[in-house]
C-alpha cells in the first residue's frame, strides 16, 4: 500500500465508521469503541479474521497470529479528523506489512 492508497483506505474506513458509530456520553468509551469499529471494518475490507476486545482502558486486537494493545491515551479523538486519519494510516499500515 503506497501513501496515497493507504490514506484513501483510511478515509473510507473512517467515513463508514462515523456513519455506523453511536456515541455514548463517556469520552473514553467512545474512543475505544470507535477504534474497535475501525479495526472491525479494516478486517472486513481485507477479508481477514481477527479478535477485537474492548477493555476498560485499551483495545486488544489479535490479527494474523499477533496481538496488539491500543491504549486509550494513545488514540486521538475521532473528532479531530486529520489527526485521527494520520494515526489510522500509521497503525493500519503496520498490519499490512507483516
Amino acid at each position: 500500500m503506497d501513501d496515497e492508497d493507504g490514506y484513501e483506505w483510511c478515509e473510507l474506513i473512517f467515513a463508514v465508521a462515523l456513519e455506523k458509530f453511536k456515541p455514548s456520553k463517556y469520552e473514553i468509551d467512545n474512543k475505544l469503541r470507535f477504534f474497535a469499529l475501525v479495526l472491525k471494518l479494516f478486517v472486513e475490507v481485507y477479508k481477514e479474521q481477527a479478535i477485537i476486545e474492548v477493555k476498560t482502558v485499551n483495545v486488544k486486537f489479535k490479527f494474523r497470529s499477533r496481538s496488539y494493545a491500543f491504549w486509550v491515551f494513545e488514540i486521538p479523538s475521532y473528532e479531530d479528523h486529520d489527526l485521527y486519519l494520520m494515526y489510522l494510516k500509521v497503525q493500519l499500515s503496520k498490519f499490512l506489512i507483516r
